[in-house]
C-alpha cells in the first residue's frame, strides 16, 4: 500500500472511532484537525472499518497450556535474542501477550439503540518495566499501535499485526494515550493503569482516555477519576473507573489544558468552548461522563491477565432524565494469552522515510504556544530532545492573540456606547449644517 493509502487509513482509524469528535464537530473541520496530527492534508470520508474474525488475529502458534474460562493459553518460543544488532529503543521482553476481539458501538443518545458497530482484533503485551506495546487491527491487515518506554508513547501505523515497523504517526511525553481512539484507550485502561495508579510516586490527573482522541477533547481534562483496585502476587488490576466531571477544572482559556492539542482555526476554538460551556450546564456537577469495568480476568503463571471489560461514554447530562445516556460503548474479549512471547524490538523499526509529529516541545501558555513539531526522519528515530537539529526546531514560539477569552455581551455594550459618545457630536454638527443649508 502507497503512501497517500497509509495515511487515509490511519485517518480511518481516528476518524470512525473517534465518535465525540465526529459527532461534536463538521466534518470539514476534524479533517483539518487531523491533518495536525498526521502532519499532512487529507481526507477520510468514503472509509469504513471492516469486521475482523477470530482468524484474522495475530498467530498463537506453540503448544497449548490450558484453556480458562474459553481462554486458550499458549506456550510461547522464549525470550532468546533474536539475530542483528540491539535495535532503537533496546529489546522488549513481555511477560505475556493477550490477543482478543473487540466490539464498538456507537449508541443512540435518544433511543439507546445501537446504530453502527465495528469488530476488531488487539494484542497487548507489557514487561516487567512497565513498558508495553498495544494494537489494534484495522481492515488490510494493518494496525494502529502504540509502544511505551515508560517516558514517551510512540504512535504508528503498522504494516502487520506483528508491529515490527510501521509509518511513524507520533510522540507523545507522558503515559496517556491522548492521540488515540476509545479501544486503545480502553486497552490501556484494563492491562496499563493499574500498575501506575498504585504508585504512590506517581500522582498524575488521568485525563478521559475512554472518551476517543483526548487531544481533540478539552472535556477530558475536566475530569477525576474515581477507582478501585485489586493487588495480586504480581500485579495490580483496575477493576473498576468512573471519570466524573470536576466543573472546578472548566476553563475557558484552552490553554489551561495540558492534553489539548492547539485549535488550528478560530472554528474549531468557538466548537471546543461550546464543550465546556455544556459540561458548565451539565446536571448534576459530578457527573459520570464515562466509565471502565473489568468483567473476568485469568490466572496465568501467578499473573492476573484481564480477559474480559468495557467502557461506557455518555452524553454530558443537562436534566436529570439524561444522566448515563450511553454514546458509544466498547468492549473487549481475549480469545488467547501467549506466555514467553517472543522478543522483539519496543520501538517499531523505521525503514525509509517516515513523518513524526512531536509532542515533547509543546508550550502551552497564555502568551505562547509551539505545538507538536513535525518533521521527516530516515531509518531512525529521534529519541534525543537535545539533538541539535530537534533543538532548532522547537525555537519558534506562536504569540496567541486570537486565543483570548472571548468577550462577554457587556464587552459589546460597552463598544455601542462608546461609539455613540464619538459619533454624536458629529451627528448634532451635521444637523445644524443641514438646518441652517434649509
Amino acid at each position: 500500500m502507497n503512501h497517500t493509502n497509509k495515511l487515509l487509513y490511519t485517518a480511518m482509524v481516528l476518524s470512525v472511532l473517534s465518535i465525540w469528535g465526529v459527532a461534536q464537530t463538521n466534518q470539514t473541520e476534524y479533517e483539518r484537525v487531523t491533518q495536525k496530527v498526521l502532519a499532512e492534508y487529507i481526507k477520510t470520508r468514503g472509509i469504513s472499518a471492516q469486521s475482523l474474525t477470530n482468524s484474522q488475529l495475530p498467530s498463537s502458534a506453540g503448544p497449548i497450556i490450558a484453556t480458562n474460562n474459553g481462554v486458550t493459553i499458549t506456550q510461547g518460543p522464549g525470550a532468546s535474542i533474536p539475530e542483528g544488532p540491539e535495535p532503537q529503543g533496546g529489546w522488549f521482553t513481555p511477560l505475556y501477550r493477550a490477543e482478543g476481539t473487540m466490539l464498538q458501538e456507537m449508541v443512540s443518545v435518544s433511543s439507546g439503540n445501537v446504530i453502527k458497530t465495528w469488530t476488531n482484533g488487539f494484542a497487548v503485551s507489557l514487561d516487567n518495566n512497565r513498558h508495553f506495546k498495544i494494537t489494534l487491527a484495522q481492515d488490510n491487515g494493518f494496525s494502529e499501535c502504540i509502544a511505551s518506554d515508560g517516558t514517551n508513547i510512540y504512535t504508528f501505523l503498522a504494516e502487520s499485526v506483528n508491529e515490527d515497523h510501521g509509518t511513524v504517526f507520533s510522540i507523545i511525553e507522558g503515559l496517556y494515550p491522548v492521540s488515540n481512539s476509545q479501544a486503545i484507550g480502553l486497552l490501556w485502561m484494563a492491562y496499563v493503569s493499574g500498575e501506575f495508579l498504585e504508585d504512590p510516586h506517581f500522582g498524575g490527573r488521568v485525563p478521559n482516555v475512554i472518551s476517543g482522541m483526548t487531544a481533540m477533547d478539552p472535556t477530558a481534562s475536566c475530569v477525576d477519576l474515581k477507582y478501585t483496585l485489586e493487588s495480586y502476587a504480581h500485579n495490580t488490576l483496575l477493576t473498576k473507573g468512573e471519570f466524573v466531571l470536576n466543573k472546578s477544572l472548566v476553563s475557558e482559556n484552552l490553554y489551561d489544558y495540558p492534553f489539548l492539542m492547539e485549535p488550528i482555526s478560530e472554528s474549531t476554538r468557538e466548537q471546543w468552548l461550546g464543550m465546556l460551556k455544556e459540561l458548565k450546564q451539565a446536571v448534576p456537577e459530578d457527573c459520570v461522563l464515562s466509565a471502565y469495568a473489568l468483567k473476568n480476568s485469568v490466572v496465568a503463571r501467578e499473573y492476573h491477565i484481564p480477559v474480559a471489560f468495557q467502557s461506557e461514554a455518555y452524553s454530558t447530562p443537562l436534566s436529570q432524565e439524561e444522566i448515563l445516556n450511553c454514546r458509544f460503548r466498547v468492549s473487549g474479549m481475549v480469545t488467547n494469552i501467549i506466555l514467553d512471547a517472543p522478543r522483539r524490538s519496543l520501538l517499531p523499526l523505521i525503514h525509509g522515510v517516515a513523518s513524526v509529529s512531536d509532542d515533547r516541545f509543546r508550550v502551552r501558555d497564555k502568551n505562547f504556544s509551539r505545538d507538536r513539531l513535525d518533521y521527516l526522519v530516515t531509518n531512525a528515530w529521534e529519541l534525543d530532545t537535545n539533538s541539535a537539529r530537534l533543538q532548532e526546531l522547537s525555537n519558534r514560539l506562536i504569540p496567541r492573540p486570537h486565543l483570548a477569552p472571548p468577550k462577554d455581551m457587556s464587552h459589546y455594550v460597552r463598544i455601542g456606547l462608546l461609539t455613540v459618545v464619538i459619533l454624536a457630536p458629529l451627528g448634532f454638527f451635521v444637523i445644524r449644517r443641514w438646518r441652517k443649508q434649509g
